[in-house]
């Protein structure tokens, strides 16, 4: 008896799908990416930034640093940039512009523009962007700031890569999320993977970018004055994740991780720091003055606390 030849099986339709369809080799490359994306994505991590043993006031990027070398400097001259977006960011450069186009004569007789004698420029969201971005270029920042930034659909890029395959990974992430999502897009179109350490070996204005922390309220300013207090070195941080954090509230992600790093590091002042609850979170820096929002709540709490009604009455 002759055996009958069996019948050959096609490596097309070895995998099948739910609904008993084949999947094709060009199909299964696709699921094979995106599996692997997702467990790339899964390892993906935020920037720690490095402890400092001991805080120096006479050192960092601090006011008082900065304006050491001045001598006979008889004003402070300080811009403070509001947010609101695009527009806001808009605005501040137009100020630039008009104080960098208005010459004035000194009183030993030297000219100079008005943007030369800016000492501070202080930014919030929007006007952050435009602030961190004079601080790191100077004049240059005149000559594209426009085309890298005020005129490109920033907002929808940033959509645009949430919705991508390409990053799902790390969204899914518990050490990324949408603000280093974000800071990625800024050093690429503005930033250049630049740190405050840039800004601190500069020449220009000290730029003080500010965030807040949303569940309290209280106010967060990237100087080396606030990362003193938990021993944090500010020259690591980069530029992008400080304008993101400016507009986007980034940090209220993780106030538990920096609440154990601030109780770790609590000595770097040279004496211990009053446990306190902080009052603004984030990975890279805190401060411990109370916002409004959470002044007014303790005091609420107080007044309707049993002790505190007897006392009123």
């Amino acid at each position: 008896m002759t055996l009958g030849r069996l019948p050959s099986i096609s490596t097309q339709h070895a995998c099948v799908n739910r609904f008993g369809e084949p999947l094709t080799g060009l199909r299964m490359q696709a699921l094979l990416m995106l599996a692997l994306l997702l467990v790339l994505g899964g390892c993906a991590t935020r920037p720690i930034n490095p402890p400092i043993t001991q805080a120096d006031p006479s050192t960092g990027y601090r006011l008082d640093v900065r304006q050491a070398p001045v001598k006979n400097k008889d004003n402070l001259v300080i811009l403070a940039f509001s947010g609101g977006g695009t527009r806001a960011a808009a605005f501040s450069y137009g100020v630039l512009e008009f104080l960098r186009r208005t010459q004035i004569v000194g009183p030993k007789g030297n000219t100079g523009s008005l943007l030369d004698e800016v000492d501070v420029i202080t930014g919030v969201s929007g006007g952050s962007f435009t602030a961190l971005a004079y601080g790191l270029y100077g004049d240059n920042l005149f000559d594209d700031y426009e085309q890298r930034f005020l005129k490109r659909n920033v907002q929808g890029e940033i959509i645009a890569r949430a919705l991508s395959p390409a990053y799902w990974g790390k969204l899914g992430s518990t050490g990324w999320g949408r603000s280093e999502l974000a800071a990625q897009l800024y050093d690429e179109i503005l930033f250049n993977d630049a740190t405050f350490g840039d800004l601190d070996r500069g020449s220009g204005p000290l730029i003080l970018a500010s965030a807040t922390d949303i569940s309290t309220g209280a106010r967060f300013v990237f100087n080396q004055r606030t990362f003193d207090v938990i021993c944090s070195d500010l020259n690591a941080v980069s530029l992008s994740r400080a304008a993101a954090a400016s507009s986007g509230g980034a940090l209220v992600d993780h106030d538990h991780e920096l609440w154990r790093d601030l109780q770790v590091h609590r000595t770097c002042l040279g004496k211990a720091l009053p446990r306190f609850r902080p009052a603004a979170t984030g990975r890279t820096g805190d401060t411990i003055a109370p916002g409004r929002a959470s002044v007014r709540r303790q005091r609420s709490s107080a007044l309707s606390s049993p002790r505190r009604r007897r006392r009123v009455r």
